[in-house]
């Protein structure tokens, strides 16, 4: 008797995202020295980051979006916008209301972190731009890189 071993390869699934556990800590440590750079007034530690809850959800999410624009308003709760904020910013990757509904799901965290972690580049280069207008006139080096600027700079008019 054989027996049957198969090969799983998550690259050709999309789930490299879930399956990276490196990544998810890379991720949040990212994302915590972004906040506290940033002068985030909340506690935000890796344990915090892992068990995400929908306080430290919205109140994550809030200050980045203000940091990307100060003026942002939202109609409804934070868990119900960001799926369309982070489309009309670019995001690759779609929200299901399922998703958002239990975002704090081993399954679902790390694509929600690896997304929060997504906001605090792009209020990077927000930042950058802002300190420095000259590299807008410059060639871009990454066609995404300007259709994302395009992007945030049309939400934000």
């Amino acid at each position: 008797m054989t027996r049957r071993t198969t090969v799983f390869d998550p690259s050709s699934t999309g789930l490299e995202r879930h399956l990276n556990k490196e990544a998810l800590g890379a991720n949040i440590k990212a994302i915590i020295s972004f906040l506290s750079l940033h002068n985030y007034n909340q506690e935000v530690s890796t344990v915090i980051l892992r068990g995400l809850n929908d306080y430290d959800f919205e109140s994550i999410v809030r200050f980045l979006l203000r940091l990307i624009d100060p003026n942002i308003a939202f109609e409804g709760n934070v868990k119900e916008e960001f799926p369309r904020v982070m489309h009309m910013l670019g995001y690759p990757t779609q929200f299901p209301k399922s998703m958002m509904n239990s975002y704090y799901a081993p399954y679902y965290l790390p694509t929600i972190i690896a997304a929060i972690k997504w906001l605090t580049q792009v209020a990077d280069v927000l930042v950058l731009w802002s300190v420095s207008p000259s590299l807008c006139k410059r060639p871009a080096s990454c066609s995404s890189a300007t259709a994302t600027r395009g992007r945030i700079c049309s939400i934000l008019a």
